[in-house]
């Protein structure tokens, strides 16, 4: 069972991670739930879950089935962000295109012959950055896009 630190930590560690993208009404939400539960200790078991009800559906959320692995929540957040972006964009693009729906297959050892459609190439997609980030995580990553050592300046030279 977690403690109350603990909530609290992940909380903070989420919404640092998050910089200005999360909504600053959950910010405020998130502080008043953590002040109510510091002030009452016995309120603390639904604080937490409320918090954890708040900010569920936001990048970084640390209480994922199956837990955020290893990663920290800057980690989690950034991962969520380029996942959000994946299954937009890639899911729409090979919607629209017979030729990629034609030549983009699953791997050899899958029992699948063919992507069903843009969103399960997606989620192909976004199983291989999730396992890939981890195994950048490990390697000394810090989570962060610039810690990737590629150009997030979004501009083409």
């Amino acid at each position: 069972m977690e403690t109350w630190e603990e909530t609290k930590k992940k909380v903070n560690a989420m919404i640092d991670a998050n910089g200005d993208s999360l909504d600053e009404n959950l910010r405020i939400v998130s502080k008043h739930l953590i002040e109510a539960g510091d002030n009452n200790p016995l309120s603390q078991p639904q604080m937490a879950k409320s918090l954890r009800e708040t900010l569920r559906g936001c990048n970084g959320y640390p209480w994922r089935r199956g837990g955020g692995g290893i990663l920290s929540a800057t980690a989690l957040s950034t991962v969520d962000g380029i996942v959000a972006d994946v299954e937009s964009a890639f899911s729409q693009a090979f919607d629209s295109c017979v030729g990629v729906r034609a030549f983009l297959l699953p791997h050899g050892k899958s029992k699948n012959t063919h992507f069903e459609n843009g969103a399960d190439y997606a989620s192909m997609l976004t199983k291989t950055i999730r396992k890939n980030a981890t195994q950048l995580y490990k390697a000394g990553w810090d989570g962060t896009l610039e810690g990737l050592g590629v150009d997030t300046s979004g501009e083409e030279e």
